[in-house]
């Protein structure tokens, strides 16, 4: 069984199998095929966040360490601010968990991005 996800970046589909491997790696790699874009140095969210938070917090999300399930999932299912919303036939509940385990981890125990 595939699932098959559209968000902010390339079409991106993961196996059954690669969604039962640790959540934070697939998480990672989540986050490079869809967030990425968006949320990288130079991406509109990441300059968004800059100026919202006005470098209180860090702008590129997987730098932050005050990121949570209960947010992330709210951003995510409900969009925020320029954010658009993403249906769970844009990234499934399996895929979201293991991008919220990424994003609420500790960022210097996180897999590096490529």
């Amino acid at each position: 069984m595939l699932v098959a996800t559209t968000l902010c970046g390339p079409s991106y589909t993961l196996a059954q199998s690669e969604l039962e491997g640790p959540k934070v790696e697939i998480g990672a790699k989540i986050y490079q095929q869809r967030c990425v874009e968006c949320h990288n140095d130079r991406g509109f969210g990441t300059v968004s966040l800059e100026r919202r938070y006005h470098g209180t917090v860090p702008a590129i999300l997987d730098q932050r360490r005050d990121l949570n399930g209960i947010f992330i999932r709210y951003a995510v299912r409900k969009g925020v601010s320029f954010m658009p919303f993403f249906r769970k036939t844009e990234i499934s509940d399996q895929e979201f968990d293991a991008l919220s385990a990424y994003l609420s981890s500790d960022p210097t125990l996180r897999p590096r991005l490529k």
